[in-house]
């Protein structure tokens, strides 16, 4: 049986989205089909960090990044590469990025958790440099895609993806490592179905001394 710990907003969220998921009722947007990627942006460039990661196709973006479908040349494997924006983004702003990717890294191969495989700086076309972040590309989709593809989720299907969640959540936690943001559209399904946490660039790393106060 699942436990849930009532002291993490996380896994709360989580579990009332599913809620709401398996309750009968859906959205309009929840019965409507999962829509087609985005086609590639015309100023994307054919490739990242002096070519080794050579565009395949433009995912999407948002607030903070944009994503790529890259192929590593390097180890001859298709990764997520999402391009952080720097509107607004100071020095400390910089430094909070790579500390939040170096911690999701920490995190090793956990099942359940997209894992970080590269980070570093590229140079746009104005020479100004932006930080990336590279990670397993998840072929099977978000949670958010799958709800907006299928009228009824199954219950036996929503408690699997639960209690992954849970499961990353719980390996996270005890590394002093909060989420931040977790919805449908930040866990993924990998081929096989199994629910992996992502959005690593909005963790946040917690100190559990007395008295202490969580980064932001």
């Amino acid at each position: 049986m699942l436990a849930i710990d009532v002291a993490h907003e996380d896994a709360l969220a989580f579990i009332s989205m599913a809620d709401g998921a398996t309750g009968g009722s859906t959205s309009a947007e929840s019965s409507a089909p999962a829509s087609a990627a985005p086609p590639p942006q015309p100023d994307a460039p054919s490739s990242f960090a002096g070519g080794r990661y050579e565009v395949r196709e433009f995912l999407g973006e948002g607030g903070k990044k944009r994503v790529f479908l890259t192929h590593d040349s390097l180890l001859d494997r298709d990764v997520a590469f999402a391009l952080v924006r720097t509107n607004g983004l100071d020095d400390a702003g910089r430094e909070r990025i790579t500390r939040e990717a170096q911690a999701m890294e920490r995190l090793g191969d956990h099942p359940h958790i997209v894992p970080v495989l590269d980070l570093g700086e590229e140079r746009n076309s104005d020479g100004v440099s932006q930080p990336y972040i590279v990670s397993q590309y998840i072929a099977g989709g978000s949670v958010e895609d799958l709800l907006n593809a299928e009228d009824d989720l199954p219950l036996e299907r929503t408690l699997e993806i639960a209690l992954g969640v849970g499961r990353g959540l719980d390996m996270a936690h005890s590394n002093k490592i909060v989420h931040r943001d977790l919805q449908p559209g930040n866990v993924w399904l990998d081929e096989d179905g199994t629910a992996k946490i992502g959005d690593f660039g909005l963790v946040r790393s917690r100190s559990t001394a007395p008295g202490s106060r969580s980064r932001e």
